[in-house]
């Protein structure tokens, strides 16, 4: 009963966050619970220089770098501890050619990446003598840019819109071959009345799919919101976050934008992960990470009390494993609380 309770109180307490004004559109004041996570620091024994993205795959933490002979740094998960420098850069069946950093995706020895340079999607093995290219094939059909890669159910894939084009997501169907743009960009701001700035640039956003591959979350770079869609692209949830500090202007000059939702959103079956920031006229602030459900509503908002860039989440420590651009020895290691945990289901709880 008591725990039948609980779950009544938490209900209520997001329904009051979040306020619809539609039957998809929500406008979130506050965030179910608040608080403060506390970082461990762990030295890296060699810089980072420029990480791009961190990732987990089995036994195995490891950081992409895009300006170094080898492209990535593999450490063992369990204590952080490193192990080597992989991934050559080159043009081999091996090698590495510029990947992109919204299209890895993990399997149950390695990882999926899309290589921007070729076009090419590579399924790597990872192991403790570094990693290993199993296959390369081209997926996106000729005279189709790669612009982010993100696997759906029913062999589609999906894509963000064209530079220079309206439609704001793509729609790859591997087995058929059809490209679909869908999905045209929102009227905020009425910035798509503006004809000085590119849709693809202002609406700057990063993608995640959820475990079933049935739906994905888009949060927005330049607006504190995000928006939920099915894998047809058919907008399910499209949510404001309206907790301070949130402002957008497209009135100054471009380096004075704000800047929300940064780094790759991590989800689970239940919950999804996102980084927000703000960071305005050159003034960095702390960040704080921000924990959804798959309706759009706020679980819980915590401060980093750093300017955090990138981060993952270690599901078997329940904990957020992350880095700061510009701390290039370090890894912030922050516990995630039993709440949040619970809501996970991870496995052995």
């Amino acid at each position: 009963m008591k725990k039948w309770c609980k779950w009544f109180v938490g209900v209520l307490l997001v329904c009051s966050a979040c306020s619809s004004t539609n039957n998809v559109e929500c406008v979130v004041t506050e965030f179910e619970e608040e608080g403060v996570l506390v970082a461990k620091e762990h030295i890296i024994p060699e810089p980072i220089l420029l990480p791009r993205y961190i990732g987990i795959t089995g036994d195995y933490l490891y950081v992409y770098k895009e300006r170094e002979k080898n492209m990535f740094v593999l450490f063992r998960l369990s204590d952080l501890s490193y192990i080597m420098e992989t991934g050559s850069k080159g043009q081999g069946p091996h090698d590495f050619n510029l990947v992109d950093t919204r299209s890895f995706t993990p399997t149950e020895d390695g990882f999926k990446v899309i290589e921007a340079g070729s076009g090419h999607l590579k399924d790597v093995v990872v192991g403790d003598k570094g990693f290993r290219v199993r296959k390369s094939q081209r997926i996106f059909p000729k005279g189709v840019p790669s612009n982010g890669f993100y696997p759906l159910a029913d062999s589609l894939y999906l894509s963000l819109g064209k530079m220079d084009g309206e439609n704001e997501f793509t729609l790859i169907d591997v087995r058929s071959g059809n490209v679909e743009p869908v999905g045209l960009y929102p009227d905020w701001e009425g910035i798509t009345e503006r004809d000085e700035f590119m849709p693809f640039i202002v609406f700057l956003k990063r993608c995640a799919v959820h475990p079933s591959q049935n739906k994905f979350a888009a949060f927005y770079s330049k607006f504190k919101r995000f928006r939920i869609y099915d894998s047809k692209v058919n907008l399910l949830h499209d949510v404001r976050v309206q907790t301070e500090p949130y402002f957008t202007s497209f009135f100054d000059e471009t380096e004075k934008w704000p800047v929300y939702y940064l780094g790759e959103p991590y989800v689970t079956q239940n919950l999804i992960f996102s980084l927000c920031s703000y960071n305005k006229t050159g003034k960095e602030g702390d960040s704080e990470l921000h924990v959804w459900d798959w309706e759009g509503n706020p679980i819980a908002c915590y401060s980093l009390g750093h300017s955090i860039s990138l981060m993952t989440i270690d599901e078997k420590k329940g904990r957020v494993i992350a880095m700061d651009v510009m701390q290039d020895s370090l890894f912030y290691v922050y516990d995630l609380p039993e709440k949040i945990l619970g809501r996970m289901c991870l496995k052995g709880r």
